[in-house]
């Protein structure tokens, strides 16, 4: 994947005129090598260079850094947005070279090699590019954010409405509990009175009870007219008992004395 950076240096002031002059980069990275097209600020001049991994091996080899780490810091000094501390860039217009020199020695860091151009608006050509897929990015990021923003509304309206027909329903739920509690509770109101309603006319009923029981035995003579009047009965149903005895013996007697009668009554008959 190319990566593109854009960068202003801090050009190396060679003469003695104080001004501070600039070098506008342009580096395109990919796996294998870095494509430099730069801008001379005080010249106007265009150039373009190559710097292949290649040529950076070899460069880390003679300087004997790790190779990673003097790739890493040549691609740091060609994509800075901001002066690097110890290093300073000279453009060699007579050589048609872009040299970093690290301090204190100054010596050589890195050596590209540059070949003009005419196109002074090449270099350009890829930041207006750049800067219109920036605002196109930019304009699509405005719009999703709207469309963001647009669906938060919609789902804090929605999750407002979940939460306002939870509460509906905890409410609802709440008061048929409440009423089925209610009812339950005056329903065993109801039972408790009645039990205690059945308790009392039974507790009434045997007091009734206990109350005739004792006032039956603290009543003098009760008992012993009870007696008497069962003797009386006995006595009266014995005399009715032997008086029918009685009579029936008289008709039996009376019946004897009839047939004793009638035998001695028979009339004689004589033969003739």
């Amino acid at each position: 994947m190319t990566e593109i950076y854009f960068s202003k240096l801090l050009k190396n002031n060679t003469t003695s005129v104080d001004t501070k002059n600039f070098i506008y980069i342009k580096s395109k990275w990919d796996y294998q090598q870095a494509e430099i097209s730069l801008q001379d600020s005080e010249t106007g001049k265009c150039y373009r260079g190559l710097v292949s991994k290649e040529t950076l091996n070899e460069t880390a080899n003679d300087l004997e850094l790790p190779i990673q780490v003097y790739e890493a810091e040549c691609r740091r000094l060609l994509t800075a947005q901001m002066p690097i501390a110890g290093y300073s860039y000279e453009l060699d217009d007579e050589n048609k070279q872009l040299k970093v020199k690290k301090d204190p020695l100054s010596y050589l860091y890195l050596d590209i090699a540059l070949k003009e151009i005419k196109n002074h608006y090449e270099i350009f050509d890829d930041v207006i590019e750049l800067i219109q897929q920036q605002q196109n990015y930019t304009t699509e990021r405005a719009d999703k954010t709207k469309d963001n923003d647009t669906l938060k509304v919609e789902m804090q309206d929605d999750f407002r409405r979940l939460i306002d027909e939870k509460n509906r329903l905890e409410k609802s739920l709440l008061k048929k509990a409440a009423l089925l509690l209610n009812s339950k509770k005056q329903k065993i109101t109801e039972l408790e009175q009645r039990l205690k309603q059945y308790e009392k006319q039974a507790e009434e009923t045997i007091a009734d009870i206990t109350h005739i029981e004792e006032s039956e035995e603290d009543v003098p003579g009760t008992s012993n007219n009870v007696q008497t009047t069962k003797r009386q009965a006995r006595i009266i149903e014995s005399d009715a008992s032997s008086e029918e005895e009685g009579n029936e013996n008289v008709r039996k007697n009376n019946s004897s004395d009839d047939d004793a009668f009638m035998a001695d009554t028979e009339p004689i008959i004589f033969p003739v």
